[in-house]
């Protein structure tokens, strides 16, 4: 999860590439230490599918597709237990309430039959229930909000705010609309996006700290290495 532009489709589709690299014997291109699974089959749905000659809404697109997917899981059984499944943003297009819960429904069935799933969402209802559901995981893209800018950085274990009102501020959007959106806004949810902010941050300057101690090591460590030749050239001569 995470805001707009902040890279989650980016970062869904590198998945599927890779995973699809490791399929056909080629190297990723990952930092050293890294793993991919192999996934005997990977389906995606991202994008819009909407069809109107077929009568289809983005809506409905989508839903026959997810249908068309559990079915097939279902039909396959055990067998799909190493399937890889991409979804962006799925059930949207409708009511939010709705799409939410035919979202988690959809979800726990694919978890169910033992299919590995990564999906993007602003669906709060999901981030809370991989916050709480075994089995599931939640993860957040980095943005900065002051120049609009993705930072694709993934943080694993925190769900990401959709920070949609500062963005819509920063590109440009007339302040009294701004500031009408915000009262119309769920004092709920608008606390909930503000704690998801402060997670966020809180993240990012834990990310620094963990960067500049590990350059702190390095300098000690290669300092101890200097120490340790003077030392023996030092006992030597």
């Amino acid at each position: 999860s995470g805001p707009n532009t902040g890279g989650k489709t980016v970062t869904l589709k590198i998945l599927g590439l890779f995973a699809l690299m490791v399929r056909g014997g080629l190297e990723p291109s990952c930092g050293e230490g890294s793993e991919m699974a192999f996934f005997p089959e990977i389906y995606a749905d991202i994008g819009d599918a909407q069809d109107l000659a077929r009568n289809l809404s983005s809506f409905s697109a989508h839903m026959t597709q997810m249908i068309e997917l559990v079915r097939h899981a279902e039909a396959v059984g055990q067998g799909q237990e190493r399937a890889l499944v991409l979804l962006d943003e799925p059930v949207t297009s409708t009511d939010p309430a709705e799409g939410a819960a035919l979202a988690e429904a959809l979800l726990r069935r694919l978890a169910s039959l033992g299919m590995k799933v990564v999906v993007t969402t602003h669906y709060n209802a999901l981030k809370a229930m991989a916050q709480a559901a075994p089995g599931f995981l939640n993860a957040s893209v980095g943005f900065d909000v002051t120049t609009l800018s993705p930072t694709y950085r993934v943080s694993v274990g925190m769900p990401g705010g959709s920070s949609a009102i500062e963005i819509a501020g920063r590109l440009g959007m007339d302040e009294a609309m701004l500031e009408e959106a915000v009262r119309l806004l769920h004092r709920e949810d608008r606390a909930l996006e503000q704690l998801l902010g402060d997670l966020q941050e809180k993240q990012r300057r834990l990310d620094e700290s963990a960067s500049r101690a590990a350059v702190l090591k390095d300098e000690a460590a290669r300092a101890a290495r200097d120490a340790a030749e003077i030392r023996s050239r030092l006992e030597t001569s």
